[in-house]
């Protein structure tokens, strides 16, 4: 499917002209979808069916193109969720979707709100000096109790057609539903053009918490450099929204929530914008003492953005951010595991990555491992499976790498300490901790190695590379300390070919022990293991309420902990499950979440560790 061309701009367009052919002022009924967790999975795979078969796209193009009806039930909820987005986010406006595909579709957004937190206007403090204005650092997609909130809008009106793109024109239509495209692709036919700079459009919100959101198309701006006219076209963005907002049926205190207009992919240099946009909505308030707009929010998503706004409206003192909200999904983890007297603690990088140590990083990789970056390499994941050049370069890595590592600093409030203030509300039989990290986090922040399971390996062990005796297994301690004095720490490199490990065994190379291959050595660990077993197995037998603690378990090795911990609820054998994570890798099995989507029997909390468990902590 493709886009049908459109018009240069025309004269814009009169909302009185567009509102009955859009319903701009009846009740989207959005709130008013209810649905269990099992029909909403139902309604999210009767809309991929449609979605795809639609789509045409070709096997080379998508990874999920051999997708059969019959095989959804092997998907992932985390990957339809995501196929879904992509899928609407590519998708036109026309033709339009069939009645009981839309139905679906509105079943599955009416659903997903139900584990957000939202952020209420009224919690939201005012500016000194000024009860009408307010700057909020926040998402724009989560805010409650307003009117209005203004989307920076392209000149079709119709969205991002990127998926996943970071642009609030992305984030506000796919938190809307379908329909707001469709109302937008409308509005642009009867017009019989592109939207003009500096006018503005109004739709409604639909699964978004606002009731409307207003379109407007700021300038863009080549070089950082804004003419005249620009920043004029930029200040009537401001002004038409508040005139906008003025004519809404929605009572006499009326508010609105500005994004940075123009500021992202336009180009307009953040501090002029934010400039005219203060000065546009001070004027017009002081212009227009009788004026319905009551709250006005500057809406900004970075440090930069929040700094730039206090240091035009607050410049003597911070402006105050109202509490991060919590997500019900965190509330029901707290009712969860009160009620638990087991806790099984099961852990992936996501926890360490918490505490920064994110082998996904970058940044982290290229401050830690310089000499490794001119080899193309860019995160410590890239570094399993490649091919060294040599012995003196791969154990160079391997002890810098293994140095790092298990000296990280410990932090006095990070996740693995909220971690050990959850152990403590259990007996000393009642709890157990099993992970696929090789750090060694858990036993340096205090936590039993009694009770800790290492499936996949650790780095305080070495081994022979070719496994060729179950007893060739080694401390690392020992041929770090001897190779030291001669490990390039700049290039990572070792100077002496007489600090490259052997094994006492055979004579042969060594390795990591840590599971890579088939050749890895899982002695060490089975005494874990088996201690892993046993828990379960005691639990069980005690009857204990036993609950699932799932932190950063992503999709790496899902058959070492996700899929075993949703297993133990599965069968029975665990009361809950309590899932976070972030990017997806927080959902949990829809089936799961019995009844009306209360979350009884598992719950996903999208978040990073340190805060999710932080607040559970706290709750």
């Amino acid at each position: 499917m493709s886009l049908a061309p459109v018009p240069p701009p025309a004269l814009p367009l009169d909302l009185s002209s567009y509102a009955d052919q859009i319903s701009l002022f009846s009740d989207c009924n959005s709130s008013s979808v209810s649905c269990s967790s099992t029909a909403a999975e139902e309604s999210l795979d009767a809309a991929l069916r449609y979605l795809y078969a639609e789509s045409g796209i070709p096997a080379q193009r998508h990874h999920h193109a051999h997708l059969q009806v019959e095989e959804l039930h092997t998907i992932e909820i985390s990957e339809k969720l995501s196929l879904f987005n992509q899928l609407l986010t590519v998708r036109p406006p026309s033709p339009p979707l069939p009645h009981d595909v839309l139905g679906d579709i509105n079943t599955v957004f009416a659903f997903l709100p139900r584990r957000h937190a939202l952020t209420q206007l009224d919690d939201i403090p005012t500016v000194p000096g000024n009860e009408k204005i307010s700057v909020w650092k926040g998402d724009i997609t989560k805010l409650a109790g307003v009117t209005a909130i203004v989307n920076a809008a392209n000149s079709r009106l119709l969205g991002c057609f990127r998926p996943d793109h970071p642009c609030i024109d992305n984030a506000i239509h796919a938190a809307a539903s379908p329909r707001l495209r469709k109302d937008c692709e409308t509005i642009i036919k009867l017009q019989g053009g592109e939207e003009p700079t500096g006018e503005v459009k109004v739709t409604r919100g639909y699964f978004l918490p606002a009731r409307f959101v207003l379109h407007t198309v700021g300038p863009i701006v080549a070089r950082k450099r804004p003419s005249e006219n620009q920043a004029a076209e930029l200040a009537r963005c401001y002004s038409r929204c508040l005139e906008a907002v003025e004519t809404l049926p929605a009572g006499n205190e009326m508010s609105i929530a500005f994004c940075c207009i123009s500021t992202g992919m336009f180009g307009y240099p953040a501090d002029q914008a934010a400039d005219i946009a203060i000065s546009t909505v001070t004027d017009y308030l002081r212009k227009n003492p009788a004026s319905k707009v009551q709250r006005v929010i500057f809406n900004v998503f970075t440090e930069d953005d929040l700094a730039l706004y206090t240091s035009r409206l607050s410049p003597s003192a911070p402006l105050v951010q109202p509490a991060q909200p919590l997500p019900p999904t965190v509330a029901a983890a707290i009712g969860m595991l009160s009620s638990a007297d087991a806790l099984l603690i099961t852990a992936g990088a996501g926890l360490s990555a918490s505490c920064g140590l994110d082998y996904t990083s970058r940044s982290l990789f290229s401050e830690h491992f310089p000499g490794m970056t001119p080899r193309g390499l860019t995160c410590f994941y890239d570094v399993f499976g490649y091919n060294f050049p040599n012995e003196l370069e791969k154990w160079g890595y391997y002890f810098a790498h293994m140095s790092t590592v298990m000296n990280w600093p410990l932090g006095t409030a990070d996740a693995y300490c909220h971690v050990k203030t959850l152990i403590s509300r259990f007996t000393t039989d009642s709890w157990f901790v099993r992970t696929s990290n090789a750090d060694g986090l858990f036993s340096r922040h205090g936590i039993d190695p009694d009770h800790i399971s290492t499936p996949q390996g650790d780095y305080r062990y070495l081994q022979c590379a070719r496994r060729c005796s179950p007893d060739a297994v080694f401390a690392s301690a020992q041929f770090q300390e001897r190779a030291r004095p001669h490990l390039d720490a700049r290039q990572q490199i070792l100077r002496d070919p007489a600090a490259i490990p052997k094994c006492s065994y055979c004579g042969g190379n060594m390795f990591l022990c840590v599971r890579a291959d088939e050749y890895f050595n899982d002695k060490p660990f089975r005494a874990g293991n088996q201690r892993y077993r046993e828990f379960l197995a005691r639990v069980k037998k005690q009857g204990k309420k036993l609950v699932v603690l799932e932190i950063g378990a992503g999709w790496n090795t899902p058959a070492v902990l996700r899929w075993p911990d949703q297993s133990l609820v599965e069968n029975g054998d665990a009361q809950a499950l309590v899932r976070i994570g972030i990017k997806g890798d927080e959902e949990v099995p829809w089936e799961l979440m019995d009844g009306e989507g209360e979350m009884t029997r598992a719950v996903g909390i999208n978040g990073d560790a340190t805060w999710a468990l932080g607040a559970i902590v706290r709750g």
